[in-house]
């Protein structure tokens, strides 16, 4: 009898609850499992390492370590050089997009006209989350 493939986990950081709330339920209907939700850059971190999540959903302005903070601590742990990494944001300069790429994210998304988008990577990733695990 084959195991179904495990779900991949996310992390999901934003200081306002109502979008936190919002990407959490869009992760879980696109077949994610959520593990944890922070409200700050500091708890996410905290959580980040308790959990050890696959992804990690983070907005960019934060108390506590702003998004960027945040995004550069997961990339200078071990288990984060491997995590998929989303910055969903409000900013919509191509100064801030190209800087978060840089600093290693795997997307950066709009809040206002690419959060359509987010529906779509996490299939791919849970897809391709699936077939890593089982080969």
């Amino acid at each position: 009898m084959q195991r179904e493939p495990r779900r991949p986990t996310f992390l999901v950081a934003d200081d306002v609850q109502a979008i936190a709330h919002l990407v959490c339920e869009l992760l879980r209907e696109s077949g994610a499992e959520v593990v944890a939700c922070a409200t700050d850059g500091v708890q996410a971190l905290r959580l980040f390492h308790a959990t050890l999540p696959d992804a990690v959903v983070l907005d960019l302005q934060m108390p506590g370590l702003n998004g960027l903070q945040l995004l550069r601590a997961i990339r200078e742990s071990e288990h984060g050089r491997g995590c998929l990494v989303i910055v969903l944001t409000s900013h919509g300069e191509e100064s801030i997009r190209e800087q978060v790429l840089a600093d290693g994210a795997d997307h950066c998304l709009h809040k206002s006209t690419e959060f359509e988008r987010l529906l779509q990577i996490v299939p791919e990733f849970a897809r391709s989350h699936a077939a890593t695990r089982q080969a």
